[in-house]
């Protein structure tokens, strides 16, 4: 049977080593914020090139003009530029 004071010891021991691994965990947690950034920024990168492909099928299928093509394609263009300058 353990003592009193020896449990009480024990217990605050724990403890201790418990707070110090509880802290470690929470500077390895990532920060939140920035993964839904990023993540945001990798979903806006995909469906930009969605829209250029589609462009470049409507361009093929004669939908639009060439004159057209050129000028929405370099929008999509410097849209891709921002979010590459944004580090994605």
């Amino acid at each position: 049977m353990i003592h009193a004071q020896s449990a009480q010891n024990l217990k605050e021991e724990f403890s201790k080593k418990l707070e110090v691994l509880e802290n470690k965990l929470d500077e390895l947690e990532p920060d939140k914020e920035a993964m839904l950034t990023e993540e945001m920024l990798r979903t806006k990168q995909r469906i930009l090139m969605e829209q250029k492909n589609s462009l470049m099928e409507m361009y093929q299928n004669a939908a639009i003009s060439f004159d057209a093509y050129e000028e929405l394609k370099t929008q999509i263009d410097a849209k891709l530029l921002e979010l590459k300058n944004m580090g994605v």
